[in-house]
């Protein structure tokens, strides 16, 4: 009869003589068979949701001004419970509900508060008393828990409290203006805009967001990779060798000119800072150099101990440069086209090699390269 909802097991079957579409209904129904769904232009049957239970998270906020009563079945009729949830009570959904066909999904609240109801067209809710809506829709609870690390805004400083609710209990202690604190969790209740931080000593929560308004801002954790780096500096100015692995550090008095090539067994990012430094730690000099913008990670290069013999070709001759970079500072002088020159050996950067200038036809020179 009209308005029946029968389980199909499979998709249509067309009975193009007859002018049919078909489908089988499921086993264990009140029916079974076939049923047509067009019959001669006209439509017999339209496909509708099937069953839905899933189990989930929702929030809910209660808007009704006198508080509200939830249902204590999920049935539109069903009777309520005695309970009052006052307005702006925050509620929590772990279920939703909703038989085959039906337009009414319910929706069930943890800890046997009871059920609301929605549409299942979109989830919109059906709530109403005298016309308005009783309940709505609200930002979930998000909880991240992990290290984190915070630096306090607010001039006033942040006020510890034994939970995660502007109203708590404070413990009589402050985190002063511009303090960098540790965290073990971050949690944003659900339905409000503030968002707290539990310290990590224990002593408890402090708020950073109060009203979409920040209080403390997070600062990018630091980090220390141990390993067997190289590195050469690729940048025209030189890069300056500081005393710690810091933005406000002191220089050395050292700098490392474009081109330089130098290996490294450490590097670290400091606590909120946007920059990774490399230690130096050569026999000429020893420090830290900012990596950002300075330096390009590259393979170890690979030496090969000479003497080797080259004849130049290119008719222009060949620049002497002071380290193994195209773009490095000359030395001044050019080893004429056609020359043959002895180097001590070969130093291969990224598949580009370099040579090491022992003698030429034109000059001696103890620290030059010879760049192809």
């Amino acid at each position: 009869s009209e308005g029946t909802i029968v389980k199909a097991r499979r998709m249509p079957i067309a009975d193009k003589k007859k002018g049919l579409e078909l489908v089988e209904i499921c086993e264990g129904q009140a029916y079974s068979g076939f049923l047509p769904i067009t019959a001669k232009g006209y439509t017999a049957l339209e496909v509708v949701p099937g069953d839905r239970d899933e189990a989930g998270a929702w929030w809910y906020r209660v808007v009704a001004t006198d508080g509200m009563h939830f249902a204590k079945e999920p049935k539109l009729d069903a009777p309520r419970h005695e309970a009052v949830h006052a307005n702006g009570t925050i509620i929590k959904a772990v279920r939703q509900l909703a038989p085959a066909g039906s337009l009414v999904m319910f929706v069930e609240l943890e800890n046997d508060q009871g059920w609301i109801f929605a549409a299942t067209n979109g989830g919109e809710l059906l709530e109403r008393y005298n016309g308005k809506p009783v309940v709505e829709a609200t930002s979930p609870e998000e909880r991240t828990v992990g290290d984190c690390y915070f630096r306090v805004l607010h001039k006033a400083g942040l006020r510890i409290r034994e939970e995660a609710d502007v109203s708590a209990k404070d413990i009589g202690e402050l985190l002063m203006h511009n303090k960098v604190f540790n965290g073990s969790e971050v949690y944003r209740p659900a339905g409000v805009e503030n968002t707290f931080v539990r310290l990590k000593d224990g002593r408890g929560w402090v708020c950073v967001v109060r009203n979409s308004l920040l209080a403390g801002e997070a600062l990018s954790p630091p980090e220390s990779h141990d390993g067997d780096f190289w590195y050469q500096v690729n940048s025209a100015k030189p890069a300056p060798v500081m005393d710690a692995p810091s933005a406000v550090a002191l220089t050395t008095g050292k700098q490392m000119g474009l081109g330089m090539i130098f290996g490294s067994r450490r590097k670290v990012k400091p606590l909120g800072c946007a920059d990774t430094f490399v230690e130096l730690n050569t026999q000429q000099v020893n420090g830290w150099v900012k990596e950002t913008g300075q330096l390009k990670l590259i393979t170890e290069p690979q030496w090969k101990e000479g003497p080797f013999f080259y004849q130049v070709l290119h008719p222009g001759g060949l620049r002497v440069r002071i380290n193994p970079h195209a773009n490095s500072n000359v030395l001044g002088e050019i080893i004429p086209p056609y020359s043959v020159i002895q180097v001590e050996g070969t130093l291969t950067v990224e598949e580009r090699v370099v040579a090491t200038v022992a003698t030429a036809t034109t000059a001696t020179t103890a620290t030059a390269v010879a760049v192809a």
